[in-house]
């Protein structure tokens, strides 16, 4: 069993709890109350609360929270009933089964997320389908249907920087999308709403004007902000690799948060991109034709080393539960945490988490870094060793939610590893 989720004042371990001390509730009748006599304020709002701060939790977890009521599990039960929760038991009820908000509950990030777990196979298949193009069928034969998988066309536009100007006068160019200013060997890589006035403002390089600039926008204009922060994450790390650029000057996008599926789709857009520029020979000269379409699987460095499998990697080995989850980790020499391919990432994520969050998981799982679990529901699991700058960073994405630090993870022996990892 894992410790319980919170400390302080407001700890269900702490005798001097505020949920010990609270008197009989007097608003009974409060619009925002699930009004069941098992399920008091107090209760709803604990339970809520650390739903909220981890994205899940389990029974056994909430149990210990609220120590200090008569019945818990009556009170899930009953939240459960009323819709406010989801208790997921593949089998009988236990101290192990998996409780979220439903749907619909505040602060809980779960679009897109529910279907990519429910089979490897089928669930691929419907993030694909998500947002795709018009699969109607034939008006003159209604047993065939037109299929296609995303109606995004890559419009591109290059000129030279002292050209500035005719790129803010562009009407194509006033919609969100992302841009590309070389300098000096160098590149810089935006995003914008407007790209037409983001260009023309002009203040992008520290040291003068571009040489060169490059805008690409969708032809129907039908990227979104968010689609925009992840083209702009994806640009980033292919130019990044491009031979002819000898470094970025801006650091890493955040990138934005986007179901797998459109992911996929806006690769497949940013491919097309590429591909066009290196053809009208702009960028990517030197690399060969599948990097241009495939680009990285993901960020430089962000892989660790192959690692034979049972073969432990260097430095000290941790262990994180999480909501019913396990993931191991080593400390390495140079102060990165490297998570062990096996560890279980919750799929879902609450909205306070960063954005890398929901763009590592659908760049991941478009990669293949990334796989849904065979065997429960919400779960996504590692394939490789993945390096994180910091342990924060490692936590926050397996758990999808900030909260926890490097006093969650335990030091782990040879015998303790998660029953996952290989």
């Amino acid at each position: 069993m894992a410790d319980t989720l919170f400390a302080g004042t407001a700890s269900a371990r702490n005798p001097l709890s505020a949920i010990q001390n609270l008197e009989a509730d007097p608003f009974p009748n409060h619009r925002g109350l699930i009004g069941r006599p098992e399920v008091p304020p107090r209760v709803q709002v604990s339970v809520f609360r650390a739903l909220d701060e981890t994205g899940s939790s389990t029974v056994g977890d909430l149990i210990d929270l609220l120590a200090a009521e008569p019945d818990p599990v009556s009170a899930l039960l009953a939240m459960e009933q009323a819709g406010a929760i989801e208790i997921t038991a593949p089998g009988f009820l236990d101290a192990h089964s998996l409780v979220q908000r439903t749907s619909g509950g505040q602060g809980l990030k779960t679009e897109g997320f529910a279907d990519i777990t429910s089979g490897p196979q089928q669930s691929r298949l419907k993030a694909e389908k998500q947002g795709s193009g018009d699969n109607e069928p034939d008006p003159a034969n209604p047993a065939i249907r037109h299929l296609s998988f995303t109606a995004l066309k890559p419009a591109l536009f290059f000129g030279e920087g002292a050209r500035r100007a005719d790129f803010a006068s562009q009407p194509a160019l006033r919609r969100p999308g992302v841009y590309v200013l070389y300098h000096r060997g160098q590149c810089y890589v935006g995003r914008a709403d407007n790209v037409a006035r983001r260009i023309g403002a002009g203040r992008q390089l520290p040291e003068g004007r571009p040489e060169k600039m490059v805008a690409i926008v969708d032809e129907g204009d039908g990227l979104s902000r968010d689609d925009a922060k992840v083209l702009e994450r994806m640009l980033f790390d292919r130019l990044n690799g491009d031979y002819d650029v000898e470094s970025m000057i801006n650091s890493v996008p955040h990138g934005g948060a986007v179901e797998p599926g459109r992911y996929d789709q806006l690769a497949l857009f940013l491919s097309e991109a590429c591909a066009t520029l290196r053809a009208n020979g702009v960028a990517f000269l030197w690399q060969d034709m599948r990097y241009v379409f495939a680009g990285p699987a993901t960020e430089h460095e962000r892989l660790g080393p192959d690692r034979p499998a049972r073969e432990r990697p260097d430095g000290q080995i941790y262990g994180l539960e999480f909501g019913g989850l396990t993931a191991a980790a080593a400390e390495c020499a140079d102060g990165r945490w490297l998570v062990m391919r096996g560890s279980e990432v919750r799929a879902d994520f609450v909205a306070s988490a960063n954005s890398t969050v929901g763009f590592l998981r659908a760049q991941w799982l478009h990669s293949g870094i990334l796989e849904p679990a065979d065997d429960v529901d919400g779960v996504l699991v590692l394939t490789r060793d993945v390096v994180f700058p910091t342990c924060s960073g490692a936590s926050q994405f397996l758990c999808g939610a900030k909260g926890r630090s490097r006093v969650n993870w335990t030091p782990l022996s040879e015998q303790l590893q998660p029953v996952r990892l290989h």
